[in-house]
């Protein structure tokens, strides 16, 4: 398992480029007195064997200017991430949000008492830090607090307001135990039990105190073990669709000893695609499969898991409307042809389909498309062409504007009826012929989170395959819809890389390997 220093500080012995300007006036002791530079850490870390760090901004040395841990994390990133600190109260304190968050920041912390500031502030729970907090939430960034066990009850009515932040209490807000058992001393961080969205850091200020009184080993057991336990575990937060192979994932009836999931509400997954490819807003997250080979493409931070969530057939989900008279699949040439877009995965099954079995050439189709790609950068061919403004696919099929309309999974009038005869025959025997069903929507994961807690997805791994056998669903085959493994993907996955390549979609051939890392393609079921 990774080994990761959550609380490192450092401090630049040159001031004339990171100039000090401590919070509360007064630099702390201990960073005039034992400074460390990001070069003597990372030297530290590998004599220790510690993997990366997570570097705290020293705001007893430069107050809200975390240009020296930004350096830090940019000269060396594949070790270094950032937990920076801003003015919350600052009318622009989201714009300062946003500008750290570009250069490396991945965590915030706010310090309302410390050395330098000996009194416990209040400020945090001022409706003028609520862009803030609603920033935090909606980036899924981790806020740390640096503060005393008094103002847990202010902690408290944040974090009511705003339940999908991520505390994270430094040093356990400073809480006493050495009155021993039952700790009554400790009365208002225990209370804090019942919040999930608290994680505790735990530091030498906690394990060799001054004095411990009554208190033992026992102190971080027993009574606080739900509690502590918690901080053991990672918070993800996760997109996934609501089907019979995800329900008892999603349900909590599995369970799990490293993971905490934080479920977006989802109604259709495909509408929160963007998000997770323009945003990065999710750590685990379902994606179709062209939307993540499209991804792949342009650098976006997610890597593959080799687990199936969405797959079927795909010849039912082209329509024509036989009022405007008879069409085959091989009469497409030449024709406009609707689709929801073009980089859409069903449109992509369907127009490889189209052209290594009947014969159509996809760039004699015009493609009346309604809707921009999930990836921003990639831009439509040619062949592709914008629907009027205010038309929608089914009235242009029964109007005739197009000659075909891929509508998927179900026909949106009864007077359609699907291009391919005997769709679902046809389709079970492409199933037998390629070695499998065409895979819609598979899982992605953060690559630094697939790189630094390996346990972890694998362990998001063990439940999604937990959860479809939960459902009954078949399990193992050639035919099996939702397979685990890099192996029982493969065939498939390479059929729809060479859609993807053929049609335009992608600038190069990805090989199947590529989409995962060591992490991920390892991944295999029990």
């Amino acid at each position: 398992m990774p080994v990761i220093d959550i609380h490192p500080h450092i401090v630049s012995p040159d001031t004339e480029r990171y100039p000090l300007a401590p919070l509360g006036g007064t630099q702390s002791t201990w960073s005039s007195e034992r400074p460390t530079t990001y070069q003597t850490l990372l030297k530290a870390m590998d004599d220790a064997g510690v993997d990366k760090a997570a570097i705290v901004h020293s705001s007893t040395a430069y107050g809200y200017d975390n240009s020296y841990v930004a350096d830090a994390v940019a000269a060396v990133p594949s070790r270094f991430t950032g937990v920076y600190s801003i003015d919350v109260m600052a009318l622009d304190a989201v714009n300062t949000f946003d500008y750290w968050l570009a250069r490396g920041c991945t965590g915030m912390r706010l310090f309302t008492t410390g050395s330098t500031l000996p009194d416990q502030a209040t400020w945090f729970v001022d409706p003028q830090t609520y862009p803030f907090w609603e920033h935090a939430s909606a980036k899924n960034i981790p806020v740390c607090m640096q503060m005393k066990q008094e103002g847990l009850p202010l902690l408290r009515q944040i974090m009511d307001r705003f339940p999908k932040v991520t505390m994270i209490l430094d040093h356990l807000a400073r809480t006493p135990f050495e009155d021993g058992p039952p700790y009554g001393g400790a009365a208002e961080l225990l209370e804090l039990a019942k919040y999930k969205q608290v994680y505790l850091k735990i530091t030498p200020v906690n394990v060799t105190p001054k004095s411990w009184g009554k208190g033992t080993s026992e102190t971080f057991r027993d009574k606080g073990s739900t509690l502590m336990a918690t901080a053991t575990k990672l918070k993800l937060h996760t997109m996934l669709g609501n089907y019979a192979n995800t329900k008892a994932l999603k349900s909590g009836a599995l369970g799990s000893d490293l993971v905490d999931f934080d479920f977006a509400e989802v109604k259709v997954a495909n509408n929160l695609f963007k998000q997770v490819v323009r945003e990065a807003k999710y750590d685990v997250a379902e994606l179709a499969i062209v939307t993540y080979l499209q991804a792949k493409a342009y650098g976006k931070p997610y890597v593959l898991v080799p687990a199936v969530v969405v797959s079927r057939g795909q010849h039912h989900t082209i329509a024509y409307n036989p009022d405007r008279g008879p069409l085959k699949p091989s009469d497409l040439n030449g024709k406009r042809v609707g689709v929801r877009a073009y980089t859409v995965t069903t449109g992509t099954w369907v127009r490889g389909i189209l052209a290594s079995d009947y014969g159509v050439d996809i760039d004699k189709v015009e493609w009346i498309t309604f809707e921009d790609p999930h990836v921003a950068e990639y831009h439509d061919p040619a062949i592709v062409k914008r629907a009027p403004e205010g038309k929608d696919l089914t009235q242009m099929l029964l109007d005739g504007d197009v000659a075909a309309g891929i509508v998927g999974d179900k026909l949106p009038d009864p007077k359609l009826r699907h291009l391919i005869p005997d769709a679902d025959v046809v389709a079970q025997k492409w199933a037998e012929r390629h070695h499998g069903v065409p895979i819609n929507h598979m899982v992605v994961i953060r690559q630094e989170l697939s790189r630094s807690r390996p346990d972890v997805v694998k362990d998001i791994f063990r439940q999604l395959h937990e959860s479809k056998r939960a459902a009954g669903l078949p399990d193992g085959g050639e035919l099996d819809p939702y397979r685990f493994g890099v192996e029982a993907c493969r065939p498939i996955l390479e059929i729809i890389i060479d859609f993807c390549h053929q049609q335009k979609l992608i600038p190069r051939r990805i090989s199947v390997d590529e989409l995962f890392d060591d992490t991920t393609r390892a991944l295999a079921t029990a």
